[in-house]
């Protein structure tokens, strides 16, 4: 069954990305229905490691911290559902410069986390080319495997890679592969030769230790299910995902712990750019623009949603969203040095979390938005009261209509300072 159907279960998930409409949002309706993906059982390795002259990945190890459950989108309904609507005469927008508690010295901005190494193929590396034959061996271009079928039934050992031909397109199924790295041999997937090859089906899988580089998918790449169990330690470096007209997909989904996504492009998707469940992401120098094309959906649509804890967003340029830039759900996100432009809200933050943490917004230049730069949502506009604080301070901020800031009472404090409002 191809995974594409996966975009019922995920839209489910899509019912709570609320994002204010004039000065607030009533969030959308659930999606009425959806199917299960099969998941093929996996294949454990096999293949003798032939030791290419690579350094293995220096990959770095999670700290201790509180686990979150990995967010499950809701089952389907029969049918719509209409959530209570908020308040009818919303609080006004204000300027929380002015108005919300400022520290007397405001702590310095986090330090922008550097990405780790880029994994190397430390076992045997396979190549897959228009050109070859599924029936060779796959372990040089002059014996490429030909279809990404092959991939999907190869029994990788944990640092093995395999390479699709630069400039080619594979096109007969999704790229499911069935085998998982380790933390020090990751099964690295990407291109040789020439620009990025491109899988036309897109991803998926529920494996972990997978790392994919330089490779372009035309349609949805999804990591982990609700369903099947999540996929952690995963990797995407420069990779590219930019969907066909007339979607209604995600350009990426994520459940897991302990993700990289850097250097990435994603682009013209239906939905959100980025849907993320699990626990602690690095979301740094990508690119996302042109997110929440379709208005027929019935859902808030953003550059990234936030469904995720510990997390760090650094140094993105997102542009072109039908919502937020980027809207948080979850404690302890750390929103730095990016750059945000056009949609309705710079970020957002709706209370989903049930443990209190700290939100750091730092240095951040956003502009051209026509609801609120920065917005977090309370009871008084029918939310759940914000548990943790908030450290806003050096963003530079301007907008086309709407408010600078809108931020509701918390049980936390706000550090707001040093804020260029233009």
């Amino acid at each position: 069954m191809r995974p594409t159907v996966l975009a019922g279960i995920v839209a489910c998930a899509l019912a709570v990305l609320a994002g204010p409409s004039a000065a607030v949002a009533v969030p959308k309706p659930a999606h009425p229905g959806s199917r299960r993906h099969t998941v093929k059982p996996r294949r454990r390795a096999g293949v003798q490691h032939t030791g290419l002259a690579n350094a293995k990945r220096a990959r770095p190890k999670p700290k201790p911290k509180p686990k979150k459950p990995v967010s499950s989108p809701p089952a389907p309904s029969s049918g719509p559902s209409t959530p209570p609507a908020p308040s009818a005469t919303p609080p006004a927008a204000s300027d929380p410069s002015l108005a919300a508690p400022t520290s007397p010295t405001p702590p310095a901005p986090p330090a922008t986390p550097s990405p780790p190494a880029a994994p190397a193929i430390s076992g045997v590396t396979y190549y897959v080319s228009p050109s070859g034959s599924d029936s060779n061996s796959g372990t040089s271009p002059a014996q490429a495997w030909r279809t990404v079928a092959r991939v999907n039934s190869a029994a990788l050992a944990p640092g093995d890679g395999v390479l699709f031909e630069g400039g080619q397109s594979f096109s007969d199924q999704v790229l499911m592969p069935s085998s998982s790295g380790t933390a020090e041999e990751p099964i690295v997937l990407g291109s040789y030769g020439q620009g990025q090859a491109t899988i036309t089906q897109g991803a998926w899988f529920v494996q972990h230790d997978l790392a994919f580089e330089n490779l372009a998918f035309d349609n949805t790449f999804y990591g982990g299910s609700a369903v099947h169990g999540p996929s952690d330690d995963i990797t995407l470096d420069g990779v590219t995902i930019s969907l066909p007209a007339g979607n209604q997909a995600l350009g990426l989904y994520a459940n897991g712990d302990h993700w990289v996504i850097e250097n990435s492009q994603i682009s013209d998707t239906g939905l959100s750019g980025m849907l993320l469940g699990g626990d602690d992401y690095l979301i740094t120098d990508n690119t996302i623009s042109d997110t929440g094309l379709d208005t027929t959906n019935g859902y808030n649509n953003h550059g990234i949603y936030l469904d995720a804890s510990d997390a760090t967003i650094t140094g993105n340029t997102i542009t072109s969203f039908a919502e937020s830039a980027v809207s948080v759900r979850y404690r302890n996100a750390t929103i730095a040095d990016n750059a945000f432009s056009g949609g309705q809200i710079g970020i957002d933050y709706y209370q989903t979390d049930t443990v209190a943490g700290t939100s750091d917004w730092t240095d951040n230049t956003i502009s051209d938005t026509t609801v609120a730069d920065l917005f977090v949502c309370g009871t008084a506009e029918g939310c759940n009261e914000p548990l943790g604080s908030f450290t806003i301070t050096d963003n530079q901020l301007s907008k086309t209509t709407g408010v600078y800031m809108n931020l509701q009472p918390a049980t936390g404090t706000y550090t707001v300072s040093s804020n260029q409002l233009s």
